[in-house]
């Protein structure tokens, strides 16, 4: 998905700024992401 926004960035679609901010939404959603899967997996070893 970044290489997308990568690749826009390149071809002038979105700003350097659309792009920092874009990363970042990722980020969080990974590390969310990241977080409810060690839940799920704490949650079944019980």
């Amino acid at each position: 998905m970044t290489l997308d926004f990568d690749m826009k960035e390149l071809s002038g679609e979105i700003s350097a700024e659309e792009l920092e901010e874009k990363r970042k939404k990722i980020n969080e959603y990974e590390k969310k992401i990241e977080k409810q899967i060690q839940e799920m997996q704490k949650l079944l070893e019980e």
